[in-house]
C-alpha cells in the first residue's frame, strides 16, 4: 500500500473529514496513524449509507493508488439475508458460521 498519500494536504483533509463523519455517526474515533486506516474506512463505507462519505473514501483510495473494493452505488441484495435490527440499524444475522451478538466500537460482533 502506498503511504505517500499522507503527505498530500488534500488527502489529509479528506481523511480528517472521514474521521469526523465516523465519530459523529458511530461514535468511533479513528486515528490516521492506524496501520489499517484505509481498510477501516472501506469497512465503514458499507456500514454508513452516506454518499458524501463514500465519495471522500473513494478519493482517498485514489490518492493511495488503491482500487476501491466497496461498491459506491447502493447495492441490490441478490439473495435474501436474514437481518437483525440492533440500535436502529440492520445487520446480517449470520456471518460465516457465527451469529450476530452486539456492536463493539461501531463494529458488529459475531460469536
Amino acid at each position: 500500500m502506498e503511504s505517500s498519500w499522507v503527505l498530500k494536504r488534500e488527502a489529509v483533509q479528506l481523511a480528517k473529514e472521514c474521521i469526523a463523519t465516523v465519530q459523529q455517526q458511530l461514535g468511533v474515533r479513528l486515528k490516521l496513524a492506524h496501520p489499517e486506516f484505509l481498510g477501516l474506512l472501506g469497512d465503514y463505507v458499507d456500514l454508513l449509507e452516506d454518499q458524501t462519505f463514500k465519495h471522500n473514501v473513494t478519493k482517498l483510495y485514489a490518492f493511495a493508488g488503491l482500487d476501491p473494493t466497496f461498491n459506491v452505488e447502493p447495492r441490490q441484495a441478490e439473495d435474501p439475508i436474514e437481518l437483525v435490527e440492533y440500535l436502529g440499524r440492520s445487520y446480517p444475522r449470520f456471518k460465516g458460521n457465527r451469529e450476530f451478538k452486539s456492536l463493539y466500537r461501531g463494529q458488529p460482533v459475531y460469536a
